[in-house]
């Protein structure tokens, strides 16, 4: 989620990983923050997300 204002972008991140070792458990953790406008400011905060879900999955390891 993101979220535009005057002079910066307010956005959240969120991932969930689930795992079943004869019981279904999860890790989850989210990730609030802001960042000023760029020219590439959107693409960041995809690769932020990106980023944010491999880390999630490396854990679950």
């Amino acid at each position: 989620m993101k979220k535009k204002f005057l002079s910066f972008y307010f956005y959240a991140i969120s991932a969930e990983s689930l795992i079943y070792n004869d019981k279904l458990s999860k890790i989850e953790s989210s990730y609030i923050n802001t960042m000023p406008h760029s020219e590439f400011a959107k693409d960041r905060i995809r690769n932020y997300m990106g980023l944010f879900e491999v880390k999630k999955c490396i854990k679950s390891y």
